[in-house]
């Protein structure tokens, strides 16, 4: 009866995780190496009144971008190019996992991000979560 029991719970615990919409986890929990390429810089292609001299404020850590993969929930291509304001002033790298992605990445101060890894593959993302000083503030 306590077998029957425990895999009873045992089950329901994995029917429960696996059951939760996979857009609304985060991607990554797993330890990372980060590399920055730019940081504090301005996007000309971008859209908004953003100023260079307004992106200089925008410098991300180590830390904040391991926060920012560990927090971020993905969004379709859509959400990350039609339904939020992208922001001019950004940050990128690359990122490393052991044995499971290696790619780059991107993360601009309205809180939008987009790792693109070695497969072609691209996801998307936001972070409301995320609580650095650097962020705009969140919509």
């Amino acid at each position: 009866m306590i077998k029957i029991l425990f895999y009873t719970v045992i089950i329901s615990m994995l029917i429960t995780a696996c059951s939760d919409n996979s857009s609304t986890k985060p991607l990554f929990r797993k330890p990372m190496t980060i590399v920055f390429k730019e940081n504090a810089a301005w996007d000309d292609f971008v859209k908004t009144d953003e100023t260079p001299a307004m992106c200089k404020d925008f410098v991300l850590t180590d830390g904040d971008v391991r926060e920012y993969f560990q927090l971020a929930r993905v969004v379709t291509e859509r959400e990350y190019s039609h339904e939020q304001v992208m922001s001019r002033c950004f940050a990128e790298g690359e990122l490393t996992m052991p044995g499971k992605y290696k790619g780059k990445w991107r993360i601009d101060k309205s809180r939008l991000g987009i790792l693109m890894v070695e497969n072609d593959q691209s996801y998307f993302f936001y972070c409301s979560k995320c609580i650095s000083r650097e962020y705009a503030e969140a919509m």
